[in-house]
C-alpha cells in the first residue's frame, strides 16, 4: 500500500512539473512574438497619433520635444507620468480594443488613439472520412489558370502640418486683457500659444487656459517666440 500511495504522489508531481514547463514555454513564446512600436512626442503632438497593433504587442512613447508631457490612457489603462525632454515609456496591451489618450499637460492639443486588434481565429481542419466506393477514373487535366496581378493604390502622403508660435516666458511680465487692464503677470516657465502679432505685441492664450482666454504681451527681452 505505502509503494502505491508514492507512485501515485510521483505521478501527480511530474504531470504538474509539465503543465508548468508548457505554461512557461507558452508565456515565453508569446513574448518573443510581440512587436514594439513608437510614438515619437514631439511639436506638441503624437507622431503618429493614431495607431494599430496587436494583442500583446509593445507601445512605447518617446518625448523628442522640448517641454516635459504626458501620455496617459482617458479610461485609466495606464499614465506614464510626467516624461522630461528625452524620457520614455512602454506599455503592452493584452486586450483588444481602442484606447484614447492624450498629454495631460496639453490635452486640448495633443491626443492620441491606440487600436488593438485581437488574433484571427485558427481553423481546425476536418479529415474526411475513408473511401468507401472503388476509385474513381483518373480526371481530365485541366490548364492552368492565368493570375492576372492587380496593381495596389499609390498611397498619398500626408499635408504637411502648418508650425505653430509658442511664448516662453523668461522674466515676469504682465499680461493685458483687451481693454489694457493687467490681469495676471506670466511667471518664467510659463507657455503662451501666439494666436497673432502687432507692433511688438503678441496675442496668445495660456497653455491651461481655453482659446477664449486670450491676452497681449509685450515682445521683449522678458519673453522668446520660437516655431513648434
Amino acid at each position: 500500500m505505502r509503494w502505491r500511495n508514492y507512485l501515485v504522489g510521483l505521478s501527480a508531481g511530474v504531470l504538474m512539473a509539465a503543465l508548468a514547463v508548457a505554461l512557461f514555454l507558452s508565456t515565453n513564446t508569446q513574448t518573443a512574438d510581440a512587436a514594439e512600436y513608437t510614438v515619437n512626442i514631439r511639436d506638441f503632438s503624437f507622431n503618429p497619433s493614431t495607431l494599430t497593433v496587436q494583442v500583446g504587442d509593445v507601445v512605447r512613447w518617446s518625448n523628442t520635444g522640448a517641454v516635459p508631457h504626458t501620455a496617459s490612457s482617458d479610461t485609466g489603462v495606464w499614465d506614464s507620468g510626467n516624461m522630461s525632454p528625452g524620457g520614455v515609456f512602454s506599455q503592452q496591451f493584452m486586450t483588444a480594443g481602442t484606447f484614447p489618450y492624450s498629454c495631460r499637460i496639453h490635452s486640448s492639443i495633443m491626443r492620441g488613439t491606440i487600436t488593438v486588434q485581437a488574433p484571427p481565429a485558427t481553423a481546425t481542419a476536418v479529415l474526411p472520412p475513408p473511401p468507401t466506393q472503388p476509385p474513381a477514373p483518373a480526371p481530365t487535366a485541366v490548364l492552368p489558370t492565368t493570375v492576372v496581378p492587380v496593381p495596389l493604390p499609390t498611397p498619398v502622403p500626408p499635408a504637411p502640418r502648418a508650425p505653430e508660435l509658442w511664448l516662453s516666458v523668461l522674466e515676469p511680465t504682465p499680461a493685458y486683457s483687451m481693454t489694457d487692464d493687467v490681469l495676471w503677470i506670466a511667471s518664467p516657465g510659463e507657455w503662451y500659444r501666439v494666436l497673432d502679432q502687432d507692433a511688438g505685441w503678441a496675442l496668445a492664450v495660456w497653455e491651461f487656459d481655453p482659446p477664449s482666454l486670450t491676452v497681449w504681451i509685450e515682445l521683449d527681452g522678458r519673453v522668446e517666440v520660437a516655431a513648434f
